[in-house]
């Protein structure tokens, strides 16, 4: 049953990624009028936390649906909790921050709720059956707050060479240096909050198997 729920969840998640880059190829305009060439649309499409962390989500439940060992990495221990602390934060900001700005239609509504709404659920779910294990250990969650961390140091040199940046809220050229560096730390903090919430979660899943 775990193999067939991953290739259900890992076909939705392929089909939401890949969906949302067509879209994006398909509309190569961006919001001051430049025509972004595919290298471009390629570095912008990845610049999205909730683009990494769908290619992540989709990866983890493709490596528990076959058994090639090429995917062995995304079925490392502490893995899929790892993902899921990203993905719980990816449908947390977006659900309480970034749907307001905008109102998707069509194909793009469909991605959208894709993404942010149904790939959390489902992983989280997925996580909770399947990857809960007791052997996680507190010492893990520094290891996961690496992701994100590179990720924003990564986004804002790049937004400062290029000018662009995904989410309004780390955008450099609006926000004061102060205001900036506190929205950072509050999402960093985020990560090892519910990376704290997972483990804790997992040992007490093990309690009750003991028991």
């Amino acid at each position: 049953m775990k193999q067939k729920i991953a290739i259900l969840g890992a076909l939705i998640g392929w089909f939401a990624v890949i969906g949302q880059y067509w879209i994006m190829i398909e509309n190569p305009v961006a919001r001051d009028g430049t025509t972004l060439s595919y290298f471009e649309i390629t570095i912008r499409f990845f610049s999205y936390f909730t683009m990494l962390t769908n290619t992540l989500v989709a990866l983890v439940l493709t490596a528990h649906a076959v058994t090639s060992s090429k995917l062995s990495f995304f079925r490392m221990q502490g893995m899929a909790t790892a993902v899921s602390v990203y993905i719980l934060i990816v449908a947390l900001v977006y659900q309480l921050v970034l749907r307001q700005t905008w109102s998707p239609t069509g194909l793009q509504r469909v991605v959208d709720e894709l993404l942010h709404s149904v790939m959390p659920v489902f992983f989280l779910v997925f996580w909770f059956k399947y990857a809960a294990k007791p052997a996680l250990r507190w010492s893990q969650i520094p290891k996961w707050l690496i992701f994100p961390f590179v990720y924003m140091i990564c986004v804002l040199v790049r937004g400062l060479l290029s000018g662009f940046y995904p989410y309004f809220f780390i955008d450099a050229t609006k926000l004061p240096v102060v205001s900036l560096v506190i929205n950072i730390a509050v999402l960093i903090s985020l990560f090892a909050v519910f990376g704290l919430l997972f483990v804790f979660i997992s040992k007490q899943i093990g309690d009750r198997l003991k028991n």
